[in-house]
């Protein structure tokens, strides 16, 4: 078999695999889990700027001379609110279409593990 022939056949194979309901699922809760961990970092980055702006060293931003510096701590809050809700928004949509495709590979992989857990029951194995 040539080189050419085993990287076709890796191929195909791989191809097979990731149809498989586990491979499905397996994705979908990476899926899921970039998504969690994407909100959660959004939350801490936004929640962090909010705390900054209750310590005392911002105090001199309400100054009117240092109207600049306080405009561009509000924009960096408005920019991580707005982090925060888009994030949370798109996470929506990816985690209905992400269950769409795992209630089918569910399906599958319950029908597989009755089929597996009756022929283990019909064998030797069963009293």
């Amino acid at each position: 078999m040539t080189p050419e022939d085993r990287l076709r056949q890796f191929k195909a194979e791989l191809a097979s695999f990731q149809k498989t309901p586990g491979y499905v699922l397996e994705r979908c809760i990476h899926s899921v889990e970039i998504v969690r961990h994407t909100c959660a970092e959004n939350t801490v980055e936004l929640k962090s700027a909010l705390l900054a702006f209750q310590q005392p060293a911002m105090f001199p931003l309400m100054d009117p001379d240092n109207r600049s510096k306080l405009e561009q701590f509000l924009l960096l809050v408005t920019r991580r609110l707005y982090n925060h809700l888009a994030t949370a928004a798109s996470s929506v949509e990816h985690l209905r279409r992400t269950f769409q495709g795992m209630g089918s590979a569910l399906m599958l992989c319950s029908q597989r593990l009755a089929s597996e857990l009756d022929i283990f029951a019909s064998s030797k194995h069963s009293s």
